[in-house]
């Protein structure tokens, strides 16, 4: 699935550390780590809290294809990272469990991956620790934070998902606009 991948990132990858090691003992692992677990909790809240607040989301979700799917797919990436889906604000969600879980992950990374293949980065530590663990210059240009304070939805998701979830959210209400009127057509013939 990886093979002609040069990096990857997040979920589900960062959920399948050891076999993707395992598969690619060679390749060097970076574990971006928090200032602390309760700034991990709540950037993971927040990027949950992103995708489920809002009531075209919503719908975008539970009403369309491509909106189940990526539910399932959600579902499936916090089972294998959490044991258990994370929940925000708007769903039942144990604190403690997730932070317990950032903390494990951390430490079996630490504790399973060779000194020479790992490299803890915080994202605040900028170019250099990363060019140099890489091998690569430092570029002559700022190191980026696109996410940082940014909701997620805009930048990183809506641009890939999201506007195939509209498109079919507006035909799905097309659909049912016209088959209401269909119905009502007929309905009002019979009477």
């Amino acid at each position: 699935m990886y093979g002609d991948v040069d990096a990857v990132s997040d979920i589900p990858a960062s959920a399948c550390w050891r076999s993707l090691h395992e598969s690619f003992p060679e390749a060097k692992i970076i574990l971006t780590t928090r200032k602390n677990e309760e700034d991990w909790l709540q950037s993971w809240l927040a990027h949950v809290d992103a995708i489920h607040k809002s009531k075209m989301n919503f719908a975008n979700l539970y009403f369309t294809p491509t909106g189940l799917k990526f539910l399932q797919f959600e579902k499936k990436s916090g089972e294998l990272a959490f044991s258990s889906m994370p929940k925000s604000k708007y769903f039942d969600h144990d604190a403690e469990a997730l932070k317990q879980a950032y903390r494990m992950h951390n430490i079996a990374v630490k504790q399973e991956i060779p000194r020479d293949k790992l490299l803890m980065f915080n994202l605040s530590d900028g170019w250099e620790p990363i060019c140099e663990f890489l091998g690569k210059d430092v570029p002559g240009v700022p190191f980026p934070h696109s996410n940082k304070g940014a909701p997620v939805l805009d930048r990183h998701i809506a641009p890939m998902v999201f506007s195939r979830m509209n498109y079919e959210l507006y035909c799905v209400v097309a659909c049912l606009s016209i088959l209401l009127s269909i119905l009502l057509y007929l309905f009002i013939q019979v009477i």
